[in-house]
């Protein structure tokens, strides 16, 4: 399974990233800032996003999962709130 990381706290990404590495699970991208956090669901066409709402830039957690969402096959996105 391929998956993007997106939260705005980096020690959350690096805790995710250092618990999934531990599986089969390959972490193909991560980010804090919502723009990217789109931008590398369409390019990097993962199995899931893994979305915190804590995000930084100008575009809302909430915003980015409608934007991914919208997207042509848009993967499964597993969103949070720390």
């Amino acid at each position: 399974m391929r998956i993007v990381i997106a939260d705005g706290y980096t020690t959350v990404r690096v805790g995710l990233k250092g618990l999934l590495l531990a599986t089969e699970i390959q972490v193909v991208g991560e980010t804090e800032d919502g723009k990217e956090a789109i931008r590398l669901a369409q390019e990097l066409r993962p199995d899931l996003v893994i979305l915190g709402l804590n995000l930084t830039g100008k575009v809302s957690g909430i915003e980015t999962c409608q934007k991914i969402k919208a997207l042509p096959n848009p993967p499964p996105i597993l969103v949070y709130a720390a």
